[in-house]
């Protein structure tokens, strides 16, 4: 039966939390070379590989990410524990998550569902991470955040597929000029909004051109300097009346919103709360908002 080292188990948490060695041997008050040999230790004690080291970058393997979401579990059982013999401590909710979507749901839905739960919990940790679409499945695949808000489901035996609403989209064009729809802005080549678009109006992007421009505040500039045209949420669109409208008319297209997460027998106590403070706000945030007629 394996005995795992607690201090290894904390040595290998810090670091994939911080995804620096001079950050969590810092953090951990050692020397990076004893923070290397615990990490070498503990990988060689379960003859596997948690971490890949490179020049520029510090990954974690599919195993060693299923050993961090082990020590997450075993912190918050712990202070779980704790709380309920009565012992002083300041917080019942412990241990890190990592959340990733698009800039637009985790400033406008995620961050104000969690900023309560932030301010009164001060032993929680939560990484909000801003990426594109077709990025966070594979996020939530290799192990690189805990729960995704995406538009598309994934495996349905591994992961949970929670709809929390549907996404309302437009063309947003320039305020007071002929718009020029041989361009469409998107974030990235990889971007699916545009040619979902086209899809469901069964239109083909042939002859059309894509400029792509990192993400919605880069999309937004482009439409503003008279670059193209593109498909955006559109309380954005609303958001920036000052610079954009739309074309023609609203909701021209609906994207389900899905809140997903790894299936397993246990979650952490921090995972189900922020879980079911998402699920809440959703309800408000997809029901309240109503395009200006």
């Amino acid at each position: 039966m394996l005995n795992l080292n607690n201090d290894q188990l904390a040595a290998f948490t810090v670091l994939c939390r911080s995804r620096s060695f001079s950050k969590a041997a810092k953090e951990l008050n050692i020397t990076q070379p004893s923070l290397s040999k615990r990490i070498a230790a503990l990988e060689e004690q379960l003859n596997l590989t948690l971490i890949e080291r490179s020049s520029r970058s510090l990954n974690i393997t599919r195993q060693g990410d299923r050993l961090l979401q082990y020590t997450d579990i075993i912190a918050s059982l712990e202070i779980e524990l704790f709380a309920d013999l009565g012992l002083d401590i300041s917080s019942a909710l412990s241990g890190s998550i990592r959340v990733e979507s698009k800039s637009t749901l985790i400033t406008h839905l995620v961050i104000p569902s969690l900023s309560s739960l932030i301010r009164n919990h001060p032993y929680i940790s939560i990484d909000f991470q801003m990426n594109d679409f077709p990025f966070l499945s594979n996020s939530l695949k290799e192990g690189r955040t805990d729960m995704a808000l995406n538009w598309q489901p994934i495996d349905s035996n591994k992961y949970e597929n929670i709809e929390l609403g549907k996404e309302s989209y437009s063309i947003a064009i320039r305020k007071n000029t002929r718009p020029d729809f041989k361009i469409f802005l998107d974030a990235n080549p990889d971007d699916p909004i545009t040619t979902e678009f086209f899809r469901q109006k069964k239109k083909s992007l042939s002859g059309v051109k894509r400029l792509f421009l990192n993400n919605n505040e880069g999309i937004i500039q482009g439409i503003n300097s008279g670059l193209g045209v593109a498909i955006l949420e559109d309380r954005v669109i609303e958001k920036y009346s000052d610079c954009l409208t739309y074309y023609k008319s609203k909701k021209e297209m609906m994207l389900p919103v899905y809140l997903q997460y790894r299936k397993q027998k246990a979650h952490s106590k921090l995972l189900r709360k922020c879980i079911d403070l998402i699920i809440l706000e959703a309800k408000q945030y997809f029901s309240d908002f109503r395009p200006k007629e």
